[in-house]
């Protein structure tokens, strides 16, 4: 994605976008959430995803930040894949690059963590996750399962920009 005329020159923009991952026919709309992470400073922007790894026998939670370019969301809207926005909040003092590095936190979180993937905790979950961290607030979409589920591991929200994210464990 191009930086566009009327972006804001700073801040930065975290939205929620989703799409049918699993093509099905009955009609329940969009079932796997990603977040798009853009840093109005530089125009750069990245996507902070989750799904399912195999690696280590059941199903796991995993999570990752990619630039757009390189991401796995970008080679679906170029198939033609009809991907909506959820949510969108502008961030007018966020530092885009700041929200890069808790993105990655949290993936290291989710590896970390390695929570069961099922209907309860999967890519909407990573989705929220990152989401609620950035911006302090939650999407609510009923249809998407799992964005209601909170992880074992998430990220505390900062208290100021120069105090680290901290990790928490939830019960």
């Amino acid at each position: 994605m191009e930086r566009s005329a009327a972006a804001p020159p700073h801040g930065a923009t975290v939205e929620v976008r989703t799409y049918d991952a699993f093509l099905s026919k009955d009609g329940r709309g969009p079932d796997h959430a990603f977040l798009v992470v853009t840093d109005h400073r530089t125009g750069e922007q990245r996507v902070l995803r989750g799904g399912p790894e195999f690696s280590r026998g059941l199903p796991r939670v995993t999570a990752e930040m990619r630039p757009w370019s390189q991401s796995r969301e970008r080679a679906v809207l170029d198939r033609g894949k009809a991907v909506t926005t959820l949510a969108k909040t502008w961030l007018p003092q966020a530092d885009g690059q700041d929200l890069f590095r808790r993105g990655e936190a949290l993936t290291d979180a989710y590896a970390k963590a390695a929570p069961r993937y099922g209907p309860l905790s999967n890519s909407n979950s990573v989705a929220q996750g990152g989401y609620r961290m950035m911006t302090g607030r939650r999407f609510a979409d009923s249809q998407l399962w799992g964005a209601d589920t909170v992880l074992p591991t998430e990220l505390r929200p900062r208290r100021d920009s120069r105090t680290p994210p901290t990790l928490s464990r939830r019960p």
